[in-house]
């Protein structure tokens, strides 16, 4: 996490850093994440930087917990309802907010689609199967509190979780398959994605209706 002197810096100083930051490691995996081209960007010393945190993997975990509480913005009215209503009315509502995240926020979104693929660094851990196995868990619990009132009662909570995890972290590369983008193209330009509402929902609502049968 950040030391003092990073907290301290002026909010403009740290707004630059924390850019200069999120744009390396949005366009690059862990491995390739490069401290020089940041400190090129931003025109001060490499020093400067281990000043700011303990090394590399501690910058990197400042990045995820403030993409993550970004993205929680998106998502946590949904969330808070996991157990009201109509489970599948539910979970297309969290891949909507889900999938406006990345296309609202491309930086921050490459940014979480890389941490999802990291599984091969000794340095930060097998992120993609942690996250996954977390995700997972959440959405096994929320089958489980719909399937007395509207789910099957044999389903197999855990084998669907699994499903379901893996539906929503490659939502986006779908959308961007079928409408043939690139989500990168957009974090190089630092712009948003330009879309159309009634399309995402409509997306959105074919790729979980092709999990009904399993649904029950």
């Amino acid at each position: 996490m950040p030391k003092s002197t990073f907290l301290n810096l002026r909010p403009e100083k740290r707004a630059d850093f924390t850019d200069a930051a999120l744009f390396e490691f949005a366009l690059n995996d862990y491995q390739n994440a490069s401290i020089t081209n940041m400190v090129k960007v931003l025109g001060i010393a490499k020093g400067s930087v281990y000043q700011y945190f303990e090394n590399k993997k501690d910058l990197y975990e400042f990045l995820i917990e403030l993409a993550a509480e970004e993205k929680l913005k998106y998502t946590k009215k949904v969330i808070k309802k996991a157990g009201d209503g109509d489970f599948i009315k539910w979970y297309r509502k969290l891949l909507h907010q889900s999938l406006l995240f990345d296309l609202e926020n491309p930086m921050l979104g490459c940014l979480l689609i890389n941490v999802s693929q990291e599984r091969n660094n000794a340095e930060i851990g097998n992120l993609a199967l942690t996250n996954k196995r977390e995700t997972a868990a959440f959405l096994k619990k929320v089958l489980e509190l719909h399937q007395p009132k509207s789910l099957s009662p044999s389903l197999d909570s855990s084998k669907l979780a699994f499903h379901l995890t893996q539906l929503g972290f490659g939502l986006t590369d779908a959308f961007c398959i079928e409408k043939e983008l690139d989500l990168r193209h957009f974090a190089l330009e630092r712009t948003a994605v330009e879309y159309d509402e009634a399309e995402v929902k409509a997306f959105v609502k074919d790729m979980v209706n092709a999990l009904k049968p399993a649904l029950g």
